[in-house]
């Protein structure tokens, strides 16, 4: 409500007031918190490509998304769920799929929204396997759905490539998704949740 939050791509976390923005000096308050009890490969925090990919507040809670070392050369998106404390925010798993790729790319989503009072929204990438997004068995170049109460996924549209921005109109029922295109450029899609056809981008 009051405060703006940072996060580095390593897991620091950081916050400092709103009213405070347009002053000269910012006061930042650094915040604590268990993420390298859960987070403990230790390429994670030398920065790059294993990295946070997005958060999301709402209600003092902080949903995170990251690349997950499943096992040795295993990865994917998953995403962390942490109560805001007064110093400190405690974070416990929130989704985390079997499925992995051997990939250590950038190309792994992660984007989170609100979709409704049960359920949000999270982008995975293909993490440079192009094959896995037009498999409708893989979780991999996809736009999920993930109930908040029983953890399962529903994938909403496939054939994505690296989807980094994603915005839900409730009123249209639509989804904006950007994502990096193959030839330099960015593609937009608009994902109609009145359509009940199978929505596949082309990746």
């Amino acid at each position: 409500d009051e405060n703006i939050f940072l996060v580095s791509g390593s897991g620091m976390f950081f916050k400092f007031r709103k009213n405070d923005i347009e002053n000269k000096n910012i006061k930042i308050y650094s915040i604590r918190s268990n993420l390298i009890d859960i987070i403990n490969y230790p390429e994670f925090y030398y920065g790059g490509k294993l990295s946070i990919k997005d958060i999301y507040i709402e209600n003092n809670n902080v949903y995170l998304s990251y690349t997950n070392k499943v096992k040795e050369n295993c990865y994917n998106t998953s995403v962390l769920k942490g109560k805001i404390l007064e110093k400190k925010i405690i974070f416990e798993n929130f989704f985390e799929n079997k499925q992995c790729t051997k990939n250590r790319t950038q190309a792994a989503g992660g984007r989170i929204v609100r979709l409704d009072k049960d359920k949000i929204l999270l982008t995975v990438g293909d993490y440079g396997n192009w094959k896995l997004a037009q498999n409708k068995d893989s979780i991999f170049g996809k736009i999920i759905s993930i109930d908040e109460r029983t953890k399962e996924f529903k994938i909403v549209s496939m054939g994505h490539r690296n989807p980094q921005g994603l915005k839900f109109i409730k009123k249209n029922n639509f989804i904006i998704s950007t994502e990096h295109g193959p030839k330099g450029g960015d593609e937009v899609n608009l994902i109609n949740l009145n359509d009940n056809s199978n929505k596949n981008y082309g990746w």
